[in-house]
């Protein structure tokens, strides 16, 4: 019998320096990454890919992940009002996920002064702008 868990594969968006895993997911509540493949378009942040997901074509086969985890990754995507911008990075994580797959993501409080003050801070997100 194969293990589920051997073919597990989680994606780690905009990595930088960290490898930090920040959110649990209820299909695995391990504390350490299974099958981490990082993301960055940083070469210097040395992730498994380089890659900006914004304008380049993700390298990844439909159904790849199990987790796609984005830590204060998401409000520098886009442009504020930019609908499209918006929907077609998400429609690259939903591709990317396997059926029953989850994404976990952090952003910025909308309270936050950093989300207001960051010039790089594209599209504001927060908690609303993630319901469907």
């Amino acid at each position: 019998m194969i293990d589920p868990l051997s073919t597990y594969r989680e994606l780690l968006l905009g990595c930088g320096r960290t490898r930090d895993k920040r959110l649990m997911c209820p299909n695995n509540m391990a504390q350490g990454w299974l099958g981490l493949v990082t993301c960055d378009r940083d070469a210097d942040a040395e992730p498994d890919v380089v890659l900006n997901v914004e304008s380049q074509v993700w390298p990844w086969e439909t159904d790849t992940f199990d987790e796609v985890h984005a830590y204060e990754v998401l409000e520098h995507l886009g442009r504020q009002g930019d609908v499209e911008s918006f929907f077609f990075t998400f429609a690259d994580i939903y591709h990317v996920l396997k059926p029953g797959g989850y994404l976990a993501a952090t952003v910025p409080s909308r309270f936050s002064p950093w989300l207001w003050g960051i010039p790089g801070i594209g599209a504001r997100s927060c908690p609303s702008r993630c319901i469907f």
